[in-house]
C-alpha cells in the first residue's frame, strides 16, 4: 500500500512539473523580461523611448500598459498599441501573439528594423527575433540571429552568452 501511494505521489509531481515547464510565463513577467532584454540590443538601448505594438495578446498589452504608467526601467514606452494585424506605421517592438502572422511579422521586421518578441520558443525557429520561455523551470531567452541581422539589430555579447541561439 505504501509503495503504491509513494509511486502515485511521484507520478503526480512529475505531471505537475512537466505542465509547469510547458506553460507560458505570466504576462507581467514577460513584459519585465522584455524591458530587461531591450538594454542588450544596441538600437533600443540608446533610445529613451520605444514604441510597442502588441499583435493578438490582450494580457500582454495590459501588462505593457501598466509598465508604461509606472515608468519602470531605463526605457519608457512612448507609444503602445494593440491590434489583430500588423500596423501600417513603424514600431520598435512587435509582440507577436498569433502564430499565423509570423511570416508577415518577419517581413515587417526586416523592412522596419523591428524587434519581434513572442511567448512561444518554437517560433524563434520560424523567424521571431526573441522568445521568452523556460528552461529547467526558470525564464530563458531564445534568440534568432538571422532575423536579428535581417532587421539590423545588434546584440550585446552578454545576452549572446546566456540565450539559446538559432
Amino acid at each position: 500500500m505504501n509503495k503504491w501511494l509513494l509511486s502515485t505521489y511521484f507520478l503526480v509531481l512529475a505531471i505537475i512539473s512537466c505542465s509547469l515547464r510547458a506553460t507560458e510565463l505570466p504576462a507581467s513577467l514577460q513584459v519585465v523580461l522584455i524591458s530587461k532584454i531591450l538594454t542588450f540590443e544596441h538600437s533600443t538601448s540608446h533610445k529613451k523611448e520605444v514604441s510597442i505594438f502588441v499583435l493578438g495578446a490582450p494580457k500582454i498589452y495590459q501588462a505593457f500598459n501598466k509598465l508604461k504608467m509606472k515608468g519602470y526601467g531605463d526605457i519608457s514606452i512612448n507609444q503602445l498599441e494593440i491590434g489583430a494585424k500588423l500596423p501600417e506605421k513603424s514600431f520598435n517592438i512587435i509582440y507577436v501573439g498569433d502564430g499565423d502572422l509570423i511570416d508577415d511579422a518577419v517581413r515587417y521586421a526586416a523592412k522596419n528594423s523591428t524587434l519581434l518578441v513572442a511567448p512561444n520558443t518554437n517560433w524563434v525557429k520560424k523567424g521571431i527575433t526573441v522568445a521568452i520561455g523556460t528552461k529547467d523551470g526558470r525564464p530563458h531567452f531564445y534568440l534568432n540571429l538571422a532575423t536579428s541581422t535581417a532587421s539590423g539589430l545588434k546584440w550585446d555579447d552578454k545576452i549572446l552568452k546566456v540565450a539559446e541561439l538559432y
